[in-house]
């Protein structure tokens, strides 16, 4: 399996599912066709491709059907606020009223806010992802939405940058942080940003890698995109 076979296949499986080729979809799997240990794996505990031959092209095709799909939805699905939908502990309510002070009466509208809050917080990652790809998709970064690259969200300085972003300093797990650890083992060195700092609450857009050389990011056009983005709640 060559890196032109595996484009060529790839476009034929886009073109069956009716998704349409982008150039950025093809960056993306000429970065992992040259790296394959990038390519995302079923489960962490999955060994990393070491080529394009460990698997076949029966697998290959197998295999492309849902990363388009991932791709494509995740770069063209609408925004929208969900409410979380998990069911609420009773006992949360007690601890409300006798630790919080809060009145039963009082006890939905707590309830509702708070969820409000969780599927506001749950959006926010998306947000800040299309934010960053709108300014630097622009100049060349690519953007690997779908989780099409492993444990990386964008890919910059013509390839030499993988970056995962995250939104605040403490919202990242241990799987997350040892995929990038596994990753090194095999040369490939995954940075890390997030935007905010969970303790102080300052933002870090100035440590963005490259912000203020070739494009600019910041909080105040992260709100204005956050604005533009909206759409009324079914809620």
């Amino acid at each position: 399996m060559t890196e032109e076979t595996l484009i060529e296949l790839a476009k034929s499986v886009a073109e069956t599912l009716n998704i349409p080729w982008e150039n950025n979809l093809e960056q993306i799997l000429r970065f992992c066709a040259q790296k394959p240990q990038c390519f995302p794996t079923r489960s962490r505990l999955q060994e990393p491709l070491v080529s394009l031959n460990d698997r076949t092209p029966e697998q290959w095709d197998l295999h492309l059907t849902p990363y388009l799909k991932h791709y494509h939805k995740d770069r063209t699905q609408q925004i929208t606020l969900e409410l979380v939908r998990t069911k609420t502990d009773p006992i949360v309510d007690e601890v409300l009223v006798y630790f919080g002070r809060i009145t039963r009466e009082t006890l939905n509208t707590v309830a509702k806010h708070h969820r409000l809050s969780m599927a506001a917080e749950n959006l926010i990652g998306t947000l800040l992802e299309r934010y960053i790809a709108t300014i630097t998709q622009p100049i060349g970064w690519i953007w690997c939405c779908g989780s099409t690259v492993k444990a990386t969200d964008f890919i910059g300085q013509q390839g030499h940058l993988l970056l995962q972003v995250k939104n605040r300093s403490n919202s990242e797990n241990s799987s997350s942080s040892g995929i990038r650890v596994s990753m090194a083992q095999y040369g490939v060195n995954i940075a890390k940003w997030h935007r905010i700092d969970a303790n102080s609450g300052a933002t870090r857009w100035e440590q963005f890698p490259d912000n203020g050389a070739t494009f600019e990011l910041s909080e105040e056009g992260f709100q204005s995109f956050v604005r533009d983005a909206a759409i009324p709640s079914n809620s």
